[in-house]
């Protein structure tokens, strides 16, 4: 029987992912392509947003900036 107050397995799991996954994939799918797009302008790159984002998915791998942090909490 559960502890009056604390929360089971999965409510714990299911709170954690709403609190810090949900910012997380909302920072890296959208405020990261934001802020890196003046980046991409000042190097020269073609001001197009379509030209930009064939160049962002492109990448070896998923810019996250200081979004890594939100991932450790989650992990």
């Amino acid at each position: 029987m559960a502890e009056p107050g604390r929360k089971r397995n999965w409510g714990f799991v299911r709170d954690r992912l709403r609190r810090l996954g949900v910012p997380y994939v909302f920072g890296v799918l959208v405020l990261i392509p934001v802020a890196l797009y003046p980046a991409y302008l000042a190097s020269g790159g073609d001001p197009s947003l379509t030209d930009y984002w064939q160049h962002y998915v492109a990448l070896p791998f998923l810019p996250n900036g200081q979004l890594w942090f939100l991932w450790q909490l989650l992990a």
